[in-house]
């Protein structure tokens, strides 16, 4: 499966801490469940992903993480309908998630 997302459809963000330096992860919708996407400023890098139900399932089940670097933040837009299905896992990776609601214009 191609996983195909449009820069619109974004649900939130992480910051990751890797060797002492801070990253963007930007959390999109798209044609998966979740799409983890690496920003920089001149190119991005696929950085996990979430297929569907089965698949979080599959990742909850088995303990797997989905930040293998230290996790300094997460905010989630709890306006699309999949943040509350990864909230969860994101949660308990994270300690803690700041929610928001705000409707894309």
């Amino acid at each position: 499966m191609a996983l195909q997302w449009k820069w619109t459809d974004k649900m939130g963000k992480a910051i990751i801490r890797q060797d002492e330096r801070k990253y963007e992860i930007g959390i999109y919708g798209g044609n998966a469940l979740a799409i983890f996407i690496s920003e920089d400023k001149d190119s991005y890098q696929l950085y996990n992903f979430i297929t569907d139900e089965r698949h979080l399932g599959i990742i909850k089940e088995n303990k797997f993480k989905m930040f293998y670097d230290e996790v300094v933040s997460i905010e989630l837009n709890v306006c699309n309908k999949n943040a509350l299905k990864i909230l969860p896992l994101l949660a308990k990776e994270a300690g803690e998630v700041r929610c928001y609601y705000k409707e894309s214009e």
